[in-house]
């Protein structure tokens, strides 16, 4: 017999310790201070035994003694485990015996009890006599008998339906019973629907109650204000610089930030026309009253101007700059058989020289982000722009090598080591591999391609592109009814002619942006809403000065305005309609 084991009779115990369960328990809460002392009647029967061995365990600040008699549903197998725990104590009795019962209460000077057993009178007058501060029973569910519903509380009618669960039952309603003679003097809570919430709340300032509960009914409903978010963007004390800001994407950025309550912002252009920066001004101004605009001039591809460029914004007493945005680009559009080196260089240094030298002029403790705009065509390929794909390749590396080198590893790095100047291995952890775009491509959308010489037709899309014929695309000029744009346009029927303009235009930019045209409204929507970028403006633009004869600009395009809206201006610029008419 242990020697942490009493007994009031005569027994003997011998058990393998490999038959006893293993604890496994691991959760706990902060101790009571008030106990000291736990008596655990039943404590060696099924849910006794976890009971009492989590308890034991997990409690090291409670001295724990189990009392049981040892019946045909109880084993010690259930707490051999613990017979060695300097805080647990078995004691072999049964609550039949007053006597045993009371030499444990005061032996053990026990204050809290948790019966698991299914005798309650013995063990609850005689806790009353000792003082027990706390009694805790543990019933069962099966006082519920066969109930008709998926989920039964305490309100339920008790409806036993064995000798075990009976006896439950009237523990229940015992204690039920004791309840309602025990006085509840200060222990009474006052309770309002959370829908009085405003009267509650005057009842406590008042000082007539000191608490009150807030109970939620079935139909409870009520008002409620959010404290107002932050705004990140609204500080007097920074700036924000936009390179490429006078052109049309950096304007587009510059009105958002202008929304979003900044107050100093400035742009970098080689060539910063005074009209354009008075109306970017005059536009930001009635979006933002105050906001102040540094136009710096400066040639991105160049160190030395970026440089120059950044130390006159401080001559001009700008704030610190807390982000960047690298939108500078341009866009010289050329066959390669046609491209000479020195065109090549003129696209690409914008974004392989631009970018790195943008960030090492204006890099400080106060930038916070640093955001170079890139283009999906350097992905899936664009006619006629190698230069210009090739140079967005780049600036994309560049992106992931600096966050690499700030979340992935150092410089120091040993796979960063070797013969070769530049090469070698480095770290990538999981969250660097999270932020880098994944983009799926299925068969579907790349037999949508409009460019025949693009990356998509080289062989890394070869398990990808479908094997039957491609779909080719026609640039043709006759709509639905097998009528040219010449034809049409001799009948002189303005609002057929803008159908006409509508129809096509609305063919021609589903091959563009690779969209169904069930999916395009020629009357309803906006144009901006398909998510058309600058790169798509300019082969719309081009295609409408060869099919139309009707020079426009691409910002007449990226405008908030409907296809047919778009028709009409076309009408409007063609010089076949004006030689018509």
């Amino acid at each position: 017999m242990s020697p942490h084991m009493s007994r009031h009779d005569s027994i003997t115990m011998s058990l393998d310790d490999d038959d006893s369960p293993r604890p496994i328990e691991t959760t706990k809460f902060e101790p009571a201070g008030d106990i000291k002392n736990i008596l655990i009647t039943g404590g060696a029967g099924f849910i006794g035994g976890w009971i009492t061995r989590h308890m034991t365990l997990q409690y090291l600040e409670y001295n724990i003694v189990c009392f049981d008699k040892l019946d045909e549903v109880a084993s010690l197998a259930n707490i051999q485990c613990l017979k060695n725990c300097a805080n647990f104590e078995f004691v072999l009795g049964n609550l039949t015996d007053q006597v045993a019962v009371s030499k444990v209460l005061v032996e053990h000077d026990i204050d809290t009890i948790m019966h698991l057993a299914r005798l309650l009178d013995t063990v609850r007058h005689l806790s009353k006599k000792k003082q027990v501060r706390r009694f805790v029973h543990i019933s069962t569910d099966e006082v519920c008998g066969d109930a008709k519903i998926e989920f039964v509380d305490e309100t339920h009618i008790l409806t036993p339906t064995n000798p075990y669960s009976a006896s439950k039952a009237a523990a229940e309603m015992k204690l039920a019973a004791v309840l309602d003679l025990i006085p509840l003097i200060g222990m009474d809570i006052t309770t309002r629907s959370v829908a009085e919430a405003p009267q509650t709340i005057r009842l406590i300032n008042t000082g007539v109650h000191s608490k009150i509960v807030l109970r939620t009914e079935t139909d409870s409903a009520m008002k409620i204000v959010l404290p107002p978010k932050h705004n990140y963007w609204a500080n007097e004390d920074v700036t924000y610089l936009v390179a490429g800001g006078l052109d049309d994407i950096g304007q587009r950025i510059l009105t958002i930030m202008a929304a979003r309550g900044i107050k100093h912002v400035a742009t970098l252009s080689r060539d910063p026309k005074s009209h354009v920066q008075c109306e970017l001004h005059s536009g930001l101004e009635a979006i933002q009253p105050g906001i102040k605009l540094y136009a710096l001039k400066g040639n991105v591809s160049s160190k030395a101007s970026i440089q120059a460029a950044a130390a006159s914004l401080a001559q001009q007493g700008a704030p610190p700059v807390r982000g960047v945005i690298m939108a500078a680009t341009y866009i010289n559009n050329r066959p390669l058989e046609l491209l000479t080196f020195e065109d090549y260089l003129s696209v690409a240094k914008i974004k392989v020289d631009g970018t790195p030298a943008l960030y090492q002029a204006f890099a400080s403790d106060d930038l916070r982000f640093f955001l170079s705009l890139s283009s999906v065509a350097s992905i899936i390929g664009a006619q006629a722009e190698a230069s210009y794909n090739a140079g967005n390749t780049i600036q994309d590396s560049l992106a992931h090598q600096e966050k690499q080198y700030g979340s992935g590893g150092t410089p120091g790095d040993d796979t960063r080591q070797g013969a070769m100047d530049r090469a070698g291995f480095a770290k990538i952890k999981q969250e660097t591999c999270f932020s880098q775009a994944v983009i799926g491509f299925d068969a579907d959308f790349l037999s949508k391609s409009t460019f025949p010489n693009s990356n998509i037709q080289s062989s890394m899309f070869n398990e990808v592109r479908d094997r039957r014929p491609a779909v080719t695309t026609n640039e043709s000029d006759e709509n639905a009814t097998g009528r040219t744009y010449d034809e049409v346009v001799a009948d002189g029927d303005i609002e057929e002619i803008t159908d006409h303009i509508s129809q096509a235009t609305r063919t021609h930019l589903a091959r563009l942006i690779s969209l169904d045209l069930e999916n395009i409204e020629v009357r309803q929507g906006s144009i901006l809403a398909l998510g058309l970028d600058s790169l798509v403006a300019v082969k719309l633009r081009n295609w409408v000065m060869r099919q139309f004869d009707a020079p426009l600009q691409s910002m007449e395009i990226l405008a908030n305005q409907t296809i047919h809206v778009l028709a009409e201006k076309i009408i409007r610029r063609s010089k076949k309609i004006a030689a018509v008419a």
